[in-house]
Formats: C-alpha cells, sequence, structure tokens
C-alpha cells in the first residue's frame, strides 16, 4: 500500500476474501490512513475540467473511513470550517 497498490489487490494477493481481514492483521493503521490521504488529495488536486480518475465510490468510502481528526484535516485543508 505504501507504494500505491490497492486495498482489493492487497487482500487478494494474501488470499482474503476482504480487505477488512488484511487490514485488522496486515496493514499498519499509520500506513492504511496515508493511503487513504493520498487518494483524497488526489481526487481534490484532479482539475474540474478533467473527467474524475479516481473512482467515486472508492473515494466515498475512504472519507468515511477517516477518523474524525483526519476528516477534519480535510475539510481545513479545503478551506471549510470544522
Amino acid at each position: 500500500m505504501d507504494r500505491g497498490a490497492t486495498s482489493g489487490v492487497v487482500a487478494s494477493a494474501l488470499g482474503h476474501g476482504s480487505f477488512a481481514i488484511t487490514a485488522r492483521h496486515y496493514v499498519n493503521p499509520e500506513t492504511l490512513a496515508n493511503a487513504k490521504a493520498r487518494k483524497v488529495s488526489a481526487a481534490l488536486a484532479a482539475s474540474p475540467s478533467e473527467p474524475p480518475s479516481t473512482d467515486l465510490y472508492g473515494l466515498s468510502a475512504a472519507l468515511a473511513a477517516l477518523s474524525p481528526d483526519e476528516r477534519a484535516a480535510v475539510l481545513r485543508s479545503v478551506g471549510k470550517p470544522v
């Protein structure tokens, strides 16, 4: 995940049916938070005139999985009051 692999690829490579099992047993929580932050950052940096390169469902899931502090940091980074 540090090198950009998706959660599904990591879970599949380990023979897991879902990423939840992988995350619980193998993924450093900091690595997971960093991957989520990179995904959000990439989506926010995309030009409005370009079609989104990020799966919007995946982005929504990543945002929903953020801790309250992480969500507040994302909101502050885009100028929204917390």
